[in-house]
């Protein structure tokens, strides 16, 4: 450690602490904005409702009606797209109570 400081003239030592310095702050900055945008990016997923479905109850029934589907295969995909849309549910959070009067009231005459 001493042959280091004693290679650096002493005119030399402050630039050098400044660069270490900046260094040091440049690896806290970069630290910094990867957690902020890994934790924006877990709340996103954790607010999302999920994967999204290929395809839709109606277009199961259009399939199965053209006989693309057999009975067993079209209550398959069904029971599939009825439980990821009941998991869906439950997890989003419920809805807001609206604390106050209604703005759209009618008067009657």
């Amino acid at each position: 450690m001493r042959w280091l400081i004693a290679q650096n003239a002493p005119e030399r030592l402050p630039w050098s602490m400044l660069v270490w310095a900046l260094v040091l702050m440049g690896m806290v900055i970069v630290g910094w904005a990867v957690i902020v945008v890994a934790k924006r990016r877990s709340e996103a997923y954790r607010n999302s409702s999920g994967p999204a479905l290929p395809f839709t109850l109606h277009d199961l029934r259009k399939l199965h009606e053209q006989g693309q589907l057999t009975d067993a295969e079209f209550e398959k995909a069904r029971g599939r797209i009825l439980a990821m849309s009941k998991a869906a549910l439950e997890k989003s959070p419920p809805p807001r109570k609206s604390s106050g009067a209604s703005v759209t009231e009618k008067k009657t005459d």
